[in-house]
């Protein structure tokens, strides 16, 4: 499907990620949050950039990134445990690494190794991040 992407007229660069689906309480309910899985970081960088402040992150294989917002509602801060349930109610628990500036939804990012060694069967989505040769107005416009 990337080399489809890449044919398309006006795409400059593609990036795949998977997500998986899953809660975290907060406020005694269960929110869906999120987990972006990162499979390559250097290609991710030139799509995102997760920072707060001046400070920019970097995903390691031992621990996760989350959303400012998260991190508020949980009262989480760096070096702290969180534990999410997939969709199978299986329970993962997570070291931070960082908080990143985002103040819109809940989301983590986690690299491709780390989520693996979760042991989760639970289905993932795959979506496609895409980078226009030129800015564009509408997707017509490609």
């Amino acid at each position: 499907m990337t080399s489809q992407i890449h044919s398309l007229k006006g795409i400059k660069d593609v990036y795949e990620e998977d997500h998986l689906a899953v809660t975290t309480k907060i406020d005694n309910k269960d929110l869906s949050t999120t987990v972006h899985i990162i499979s390559n970081h250097d290609k991710f960088k030139d799509f995102c950039t997760l920072f707060n402040g001046n400070k920019e992150f970097d995903l390691d294989d031992s621990s996760v990134l989350i959303s400012q917002k998260m991190a508020t509602k949980l009262n989480k801060k760096v070096g702290d445990m969180i534990t999410l349930k997939d969709t199978n109610n299986k329970v993962i628990k997570a070291k931070i690494k960082g908080v990143f500036t985002n103040y819109v939804g809940h989301h983590i990012y986690a690299s491709e190794s780390l989520y693996k060694s979760w042991n989760t069967n639970a289905k993932t989505t795959h979506i496609y991040l895409i980078k226009s040769k030129k800015q564009l107005r509408s997707l017509n416009e490609i």
